[in-house]
């Protein structure tokens, strides 16, 4: 491949820019040389006759009776209103058709129902959003493109060419051959196709640009609508492409020079181009050969763009001179607009509907023509063996998975900033917890037995916290994914498995980071296996962890309520977790020795570590927490050593009073059990993702109908706006053709204006760079020495010359309205947004719910039980774990919806609309209310199942807390997210406030023996805070 390149260099592909007219005589010569020897292209038809309507109890109809054949080497152009079904039936044409849509009738390629053959590979859907990875470049999303397409049937053709060459002694042009050459080699990484593209699209000086997102800088996005539409498609082989909407975002120019491109790429390939635009340009729509106008899920007409307008004089509609086609055609069939095209003078104007417009086609010539062709059965013999596509996916499994791999290792190297980060915070909370923990602090003793059980238990917090951050990672790339996996790039697994088989290192190295710094200092059993034992059990904890937050994600898919499942999910392991609620009664024993001890802290601690006995119909929950394994192996590795096995009066020894103290008496062989249970759970999550991605619809794939009605409104009030600016800017007119007339009357070999040629266009083509290259001329330089260019900059200078007595231009205030008045807007603004935004705040609501009730299930009449300080401490662990997990799984929620409306603020805010305080000011006020719904829920729910002291101050009390807690943690979030780049940051750096806010809470008290450090930093914790709050 590297050799062909440099002779494609060498011969003068490279030296210079390619264009319209360039790669039209390039597939001109290509197509002459296949013709030469006798090849037949591929072609596919494509018949249609279907309609479709909404499975609902009220029976929406979106297209009906819509019939019609798309010919090979005709461009065809889609037109119609908004709403009218122009989406609907570009996906069901190409296979691609919304599974809530009852469709009747049936679409045929070539005679074969979609039913016989593989149509999202055959055909192409590129909707109207441009979705691409932002991490990669121009080039790398091209041929990453290219590299899950394959080259189709090129290879054969050229085989098949260049044998019939040598047969007949034909010697093909070399430049075309080298080209025809290069683009038929299979498996490459970088190909000429590539390039070529790059050139064609003018995105050669972006082409090593990240396309970026709203949150990282990356090309325009008009280049990114040309590498969606233009690059990422035409690269391939697919000889049928419906396209959604391409133009939108883009100026004239530019969606002339695609739609150009795709023209010469349809009429000499014998291609299949079915293209919706809601209102091309004149020159554009010059460029479709067939047209089909749609309208309230009809079809008005279809046939060739030339007789469009005498089938409307038929109906008694004329369009103007110097009016545009399109524009005319989707006027004349709005109720609003119709009227002042009917030029029957002496016959009253009535409405035409969509219906009426319809059965006139059908009557017409065009529209019998097309009834007899739809009634003749397409012959499938003449059908070319490569037309359809049979197989789902052009490369073997082993390619397909190398592919999934490199783009993982190039994503990886991208995103190696936020894997370096975290790996820098876990080792910040690893030096925290070691000095937290020291060893010279630590005996080997009962008491101190239930500190190391402590450092255990939150270093497996820790590893499981760490992985929360891949639920965000993963619903990044989902649109991406679910768009690729629609037009058959790879499959589920090919995304899977590599994204898999990566997460090992990255484990293996924050496993092996923490052990290291923690367990030699904490003082663990010194042997050295029981080191390694830990670090695989860790890791294993860890992939574990990643692989349940990748499965989560796969399944909500949405980033709101994936945090909330999030949430869930970390209550619910570390609950049945063994640690917060243990399996089994305690050994009473073991405890009133703890609690006999003389340190008032370590009472505090033992809250932590027996709060309540595990209901007999719950235990299953012990047995299905990932947590469990992990403390089990933990624990036996640990407290089953040499030094452990000291003999206590009760005739048993320290090691096994512990275990039996959490309910975790196990032997030995359970540290391997342990470990092939957590093996078994990422297993089970990783094919849980892989089944999700490959079964789940992908998100987002609704659409909001917009009423036809609205629309005549705005295009009304845009009129009106329209003509007033006309009028404003007529008063000017004058003058500058004054001005102007003094100058040069044109630039010699610059092409004069077509007719009815939009001239934003026309001047954006004269004055390429292209065309001064051609020229030979510098259009700035011609402007800079012409009379109009000093005419103007006399202009400014008067202008810039304030008069006598006049002063500077000044206001008294930065923004149009006062502080106050920012508030409200910003208040209503958010009010409305929250209000709407059930994803966001009825989830974290419907959370609450079920977590109140979960809590009251599990710590049942507890508050009635006093008898003695166990049952005290089961409420405090009640308490503990209210605080806990309803103060995480609101922090988490609120990120996401905060980084979505940051990306709002910052335009708005540049605009001079709003001062940041203001905009603060009015979101931090906004969660008030859905703070209070929680704390309201929390308290009617748990207070009376727990059976607390029925007193109406200890009740509001427990709602003060509670309320005060979720406010502490919303606010929190909205910091993190304020303080950070990105969401993915935020998030990370939001699990290093659980562990140490975790951490802190469990070992301090108001005791002296406290260090003033720690002293210090417990009072900005918000679960020691929130719990102190709460009164009994």
């Amino acid at each position: 491949m590297k050799e062909t390149w440099l002779m494609v260099k060498e011969s003068g592909w490279s030296c210079r820019t390619i264009f319209v007219h360039d790669n039209l005589q390039l597939l001109q010569k290509i197509r002459k040389r296949i013709d030469k020897v006798g090849v037949k292209l591929p072609t596919v038809e494509v018949f249609r006759k279907l309609s479709s309507s909404k499975s609902h109890e009220a029976k929406i109809n979106i297209i009906n009776d819509v019939s019609g054949i798309i010919k090979p080497g005709r461009m065809t152009l889609l037109l119609g209103p908004p709403g009218c079904g122009k989406t609907t039936l570009l996906k069901s044409l190409s296979g691609n058709q919304d599974q809530s849509l009852k469709l009747t009738g049936e679409v045929s390629y070539n005679g074969y129902r979609l039913e016989e053959f593989i149509p999202q590979k055959t055909s192409a859907y590129i909707s109207q959003n441009d979705q691409h990875t932002a991490e990669m470049t121009v080039r790398e999303t091209l041929d990453f493109s290219a590299c899950c397409q394959g080259v189709g049937s090129r290879a054969e053709i050229m085989m098949e060419v260049s044998k019939r060459e040598k047969e007949a002694g034909i010697f093909p042009d070399p430049d075309i051959d080298t080209y025809m050459k290069a683009i038929s080699v299979t498996g490459a990484k970088r190909t000429l196709q590539t390039d070529y593209i790059l050139k064609i699209l003018g995105l050669e000086i972006c082409a090593d640009t990240l396309v970026g997102d709203v949150m990282r800088r990356g090309i325009s996005g008009g280049q990114k609508k040309a590498t969606h539409y233009r690059g990422e498609m035409i690269i391939g082989p697919t000889k049928a492409l419906f396209m959604d909407e391409i133009a939108n975002g883009l100026d004239s120019s530019t969606a002339y020079q695609i739609v150009a491109c795709l023209q010469q790429v349809v009429h000499i390939t014998d291609s299949i181009a079915l293209v919706s635009l809601l209102q091309p340009a004149p020159e554009t729509f010059d460029l479709f050969d067939d047209i089909i106008l749609m309208a309230q899920g009809k079809i008005v007409y279809h046939g060739p763009r030339d007789n469009v307008l005498d089938f409307f004089e038929d109906c008694g509609f004329r369009c103007p001179q110097r009016k545009g086609v399109a524009d005319f055609l989707q006027e004349v069939i709005s109720r609003k607009d119709q009227e002042q095209y009917w030029f029957h003078i002496e016959i009253p104007y009535d409405f035409v509907s969509a219906d009426m417009f319809s059965r006139k086609f059908k009557e017409s010539r065009l529209g019998k023509k097309l009834n007899e062709d739809l009634s003749e059965a397409y012959d499938k013999s003449k059908s070319h063996e490569n037309a359809l596509s049979f197989s789902v996916y052009s490369l073997s499994r082993w390619n397909l998975f190398k592919a999934g791999m490199s783009r993982e290792l190039l994503l990886m190297k991208r995103n190696s900033f936020v894997y370096v980060f975290k790996k820098i915070q876990l080792i910040m909370v690893a030096i925290i917890t070691m000095t937290v923990f020291l060893r010279a602090e630590l005996d080997v003793d009962v008491i101190d037995a239930n500190y190391y059980m402590g450092a255990l238990y939150f270093a497996l917090i820790i590893l499981l916290v760490d992985g929360f951050p891949e639920l965000s990672m993963t619903i990044a790339r989902l649109e991406v994914f679910y768009k690729q996996k629609k037009l058959c790039f790879y499959p589920a697994w090919a995304y899977a498995i590599p994204a898999t088989i990566l997460k090992v290192p990255l484990s293996i190295i924050e496993s092996l980071a923490w052990t290291s710094l923690t367990y030699y200092v904490i003082g663990y059993s010194p042997e050295v296996w029981r080191f390694f034992c830990q670090f695989i059990l860790l890791f294993a904890v860890h992939f574990t962890s990643v692989s349940m937050f990748r499965f989560l994600a796969s399944v909500f898919q949405t980033m709101v309520m994936s945090m909330a499942a999030g949430s869930f999910s970390i209550l619910f392991v570390l609950l049945f977790g063994g640690f917060v609620i243990t399996k089994r009664k305690a050994v009473y024993t073991f405890f009133n020795m703890i609690l006999e001890s003389s340190a008032n802290w370590i009472k505090t601690y033992a809250v932590l570590l027996v709060a309540a006995s595990m209901p007999v119909w719950l235990k299953w929950g012990f047995w299905v927490s990932p947590i469990t394994y992990g403390e089990i192996g933990l624990s036996v590795n640990e407290f089953l050593a040499p030094r452990w096995q000291k003999t206590l009066s009760t005739n048993t020894t320290i090691g096994r009073a512990t275990l039996e103290s959490r309910g975790l008496n196990f032997d030995g062989y359970f540290f391997w059990i342990s470990l092939g249970a957590l093996f078994g759970f990422a297993l089970a999550f990783n094919i849980g993702f892989t089944l999700a991605l490959s079964f789940l619809k992908s998100p987002g794939s609704t659409r909001a109908m917009i009423s036809h009605e609205n629309v005549s409104k705005i295009q009304g009030s845009e009129d009106s706006c329209d003509g007033k600016h006309a009028e404003k800017k007529s008063r000017k007119s004058p003058d500058i053709n004054k001005e102007s007339s003094k100058g040069r009357m044109g630039i010699a070999g610059v092409q004069k204006i077509k007719d009815n040629y939009n001239p934003a266009t026309w001047m954006l083509d004269a004055t390429s760079t292209s065309a001064e290259a051609e020229l030979g001329v510098d259009f700035a330089q011609i402007y800079r020495d012409s009379v109009l260019y000093e005419n103007n900059k006399e202009l400014v200078k008067q202008l810039s010359t304030p008069p006598p007595g006049s002063r500077d231009l000044h206001f008294p205030t930065r923004f149009s309205q006062c502080g106050w008045g920012q508030f409200k807007s910003c208040l209503w603004k958010q009010n409305l947004s929250y209000w709407r935004s059930p994803s966001y705040n009825l989830m974290r609501i419907l959370h609450t719910l079920a977590s109140s009730l979960f809590f009251g299930i599990l710590f049942w009449k507890q508050g009635k039980k006093l008898d003695n300080q166990q049952n005290l401490f089961n409420i405090l662990g009640s308490i503990y774990a209210s605080v806990i997990f309803l103060g995480i799984n609101n922090c988490s929620s609120v990120l996401p919806y905060v980084a979505m409306e940051r990306t709002v603020m910052y335009p708005e805010k540049f605009a001079g609309m709003y001062s940041p305080r203001a905009y603060a000011l009015a979101q931090v006020t906004v969660e008030i209310p859905y703070l209070l719904i929680q704390a309201v829920i929390y308290v009617i729910i748990t207070y009376p199942m727990i059976g607390y002291y029925g007193s109406a101050y200890k009740v509001f009390w427990n709602f003060y807390g509670m309320f005060t807690t979720l406010l502490y943690f919303n606010y929190l979030g909205m910091v993190l997210v304020s303080l950070t780049p990105n969401f993915m940051i935020a998030s990370i750096l939001s699990s290093v406030f659980y562990t140490l806010f975790n951490l802190f809470f469990r070992i301090c008290d108001s005791s002296t023996e406290n260090s003033e450090v720690v002293d210090l930093v417990v009072l900005f914790d918000p679960f020691l805070l929130g719990t102190k709050r709460f009164k009994f």
